[in-house]
């Protein structure tokens, strides 16, 4: 069998509590865009003019962002971090970690901690 050629990650889903807040909190807040849904209970989001999605499954259940995954980043430009990072602010979401000027941490609604980074 030969080697399996990787085309990259193209995506992540996520469990969320609350998908109408996840929704509002990344398109409103962070500037993504619905790319499309599966009703009832799942979403997909992209920035704007990118491929890459953010997948998001309504559940039940407990969800503990705080084990087993870190954090998932968004690579940007210089002028759109600083552009979140307002956005943020204005909506009242605590910067919890910088790397230097390039990158800003913070939670989303679910508490899964998002890095946005230029370098």
């Amino acid at each position: 069998m030969g080697r399996m050629r990787l085309n990259g990650l193209r995506h992540l889903s996520l469990k969320t509590r609350d998908l109408k807040k996840t929704e509002r909190f990344y398109t409103e807040t962070l500037g993504l865009k619905i790319a499309y849904r599966y009703p009832p209970g799942m979403i997909f989001l992209r920035w704007p003019k990118e491929n890459d999605l953010l997948g998001f499954v309504k559940t039940r259940g407990r969800i503990s962002p705080t084990r087993g995954l870190d954090h998932f980043g968004f690579k940007v430009s210089k002028a759109v971090l600083k552009e979140v990072e307002k956005r943020l602010k204005k909506g009242g979401v605590e910067i919890e970690g910088r790397r230097g000027r390039s990158a800003i941490y913070f939670r989303d609604p679910n508490r899964y901690r998002v890095e946005v980074y230029c370098d």
